[in-house]
């Protein structure tokens, strides 16, 4: 091998260990591996701790570390209206944020949900893990509800993102169910 030879080598293992590193992300008791090339943001939050993941592909990753964070928790108050109805409701009067109209034999709240969610444990702490049910619509989430107790409440955390692409959803899963909890938490 020529000395050119050997130096596309070594740049081309560089590039390769470079894009496979990671580095930690800690946020309260929490300690996360991802990726080099993603961007910690940290703002401002009124009694919280908030911030965003800028991802390798400029997806945005959203936390809050607080008493207040998101549940992920979808909304059941879903109604299902058959079709044949649709002309005879009045919009001016009807609230119809989470009315869907759907064909007769349709009548399954179970298919017009956007989510999935299942859970794991680590150590006494519980995680939601939430993804979409189609790839690409809806929330990818991390959600934590109870990582202390004081008089105010309950500290919970979590993490999301909304449409993300089916490779970077199942990257974000996989570091969210890798997550660390501080032993002096547990």
């Amino acid at each position: 091998m020529n000395m050119l030879q050997n130096s596309i080598l070594v740049t081309a293992i560089l590039i390769l260990f470079s894009c496979n590193s990671f580095k930690k992300f800690i946020i309260g008791p929490l300690t996360f591996e991802i990726p080099n090339n993603w961007i910690i943001v940290p703002t401002n939050g009124i009694d919280s701790q908030t911030g965003y993941l800028i991802m390798g592909n400029k997806d945005t990753l959203y936390y809050d570390l607080g008493y207040y964070s998101n549940s992920l928790t979808e909304p059941k108050n879903l109604k299902l209206i058959p079709k044949k109805f649709s002309n005879k409701i009045d919009s001016s009067f009807v609230d119809m944020t989470n009315i869907i109209f759907v064909e007769d034999n349709k009548l399954d709240y179970d298919l017009y949900y956007k989510q999935n969610v299942t859970f794991k444990n680590i150590g006494k702490y519980q995680l939601k893990l939430v993804f979409p049910r189609r790839p690409g619509i809806g929330i990818t989430g991390l959600h934590i509800d109870s990582l202390s107790n004081s008089l105010i409440g309950r500290m919970k955390f979590t993490i999301y993102a909304n449409n993300l692409p089916l490779e970077f959803q199942n990257q974000a899963l996989e570091i969210f169910e890798k997550v660390q909890i501080n032993k002096s938490h547990n």
